[in-house]
């Protein structure tokens, strides 16, 4: 979804922190490329404008597919990322098919907040299924459990209790991957 979904977190951080949210090609108002882009091609398209902006290192915060994309960064660009916070990090190898994806994503529909509902409803419509298909694709194919093991920055990773995306059990893992790795 766009940068819109997490406006209200960076609202929260903004008095703290310097704050940037964006929106990768292809999702939001950025410039659409002509296929999808997979999550490599993201993460470097987020470091490419970390370049530009002169920003040499930063902590990011990943929701969802956000945070396959901020993990990936992290393996890919060690220096450029200082800490992760992971929201709900996907896909949990006990749900890893497209039909469970979307039938868990339907469910998570209801619990959402009707404002954030709208903006990732209208999101989704923007990208269109073709690109909505390929980044689910991408997300089921990327194993977040293994490519922590690349990864440096210390991670917080939270999941919300109701949440039907992300178990509890898959975030214990997450997080226990995270820690016997920085040993």
């Amino acid at each position: 979804v766009s940068s819109r979904y997490m406006a209200p977190l960076a609202r929260e951080l903004a008095p703290f922190h310097r704050v940037f949210a964006l929106d990768l090609p292809g999702f939001g108002r950025s410039d659409k490329p002509a296929r999808a882009l997979g999550l490599v091609e993201l993460a470097e398209a987020v470091a490419s404008w970390m370049r530009t902006t002169g920003l040499r290192a930063a902590t990011i915060v990943g929701n969802s597919y956000g945070c396959q994309l901020a993990v990936e960064l992290a393996a890919r660009r060690p220096r450029m990322v200082e800490r992760l916070v992971l929201i709900g990090p996907t896909t949990d190898p006990a749900y890893r098919t497209r039909r469970q994806q979307i039938a868990r994503l339907l469910v998570d529909a209801t619990r959402e907040p009707v404002s954030l509902l709208g903006i990732a409803i209208t999101d989704y419509l923007h990208c269109g299924p073709r690109r909505i298909l390929r980044t689910l694709g991408d997300a089921l194919a990327q194993r977040l459990e293994e490519r922590l093991a690349a990864v440096l920055a210390p991670a917080l990773v939270v999941r919300g209790l109701r949440d039907p995306l992300v178990s509890g059990a898959w975030v214990f893992h997450v997080t226990r991957g995270q820690l016997e790795e920085s040993r």
